[in-house]
């Protein structure tokens, strides 16, 4: 069957929210930014969350079956996308310079800055996909932090990624047209983009 490219930048517009997850495995601490998160039913309250198959939450979920989500804000700023959506846990401790971090019952973080809702689920069903993998899971618990309008991804692509980016007109920027990642500088020959590891040939120049 042939593979059709799908331009990610339309997809926006489905107006999907952006979150922190949060993970734990036995001492270690873990969070990533995910997107797909979805209320599929309401007694008892469960949800569908994505998460990528190469990320290090996806293993401590594996392993452990629970997880939190933080439900971002519009006031978020860059530097949270940066941290915990640009780089992996498998090379950084994401947490090692935080301290808006609390924990809930399940013993796993939740962040209180730029946030308005947090949850704590358990996986109920799982179910694994090309590139990422679906946790069904049931919220054990879930509080509200303020009432802040959360951010969309739509939001993030047009206001905060552009406007909050510090502007370096001599730098080159690439974008990801799989994920909407934005690159600084050349790509190397071997690149592969942090969100959605596809490779050089997938990003385009950003034209001023």
């Amino acid at each position: 069957m042939e593979e059709i490219l799908i331009d990610q930048r339309l997809m926006s517009n489905l107006n999907c929210g952006l979150y922190i997850l949060s993970t734990k495995l036995q001492d270690k601490d873990n969070a990533c930014i995910v997107d797909s998160v979805v209320q599929i039913t309401s007694m008892p309250t469960r949800i569908i969350v994505g998460v990528n198959n190469n990320n290090l939450s996806h293993d401590y979920i594996m392993e452990t079956k629970e997880f939190n989500l933080s439900v971002l804000d519009v006031n978020v700023p860059l530097a949270t996308f940066q941290k915990f959506g640009y780089v992996s846990g498998k090379n950084v401790n994401k947490f090692s310079d935080i301290s808006n971090v609390n924990r809930s019952e399940n013993g796993i973080s939740y962040f209180t800055d730029n946030v308005n809702t947090i949850l704590s689920a358990k996986v109920v069903d799982i179910m694994k996909y090309e590139t990422h993998t679906m946790f069904v899971a049931e919220v054990t618990n879930i509080e509200k932090i303020s009432d802040i309008p959360s951010v969309t991804y739509k939001y993030y692509l047009d206001e905060i990624r552009i406007n909050k980016a510090p502007q370096e007109n001599k730098t080159k920027k690439y974008v990801c047209k799989i994920c909407g990642y934005v690159h600084e500088g050349e790509i190397p020959k071997d690149f592969t983009c942090p969100i959605c590891k596809m490779g050089k040939e997938f990003f385009e120049e950003i034209k001023d």
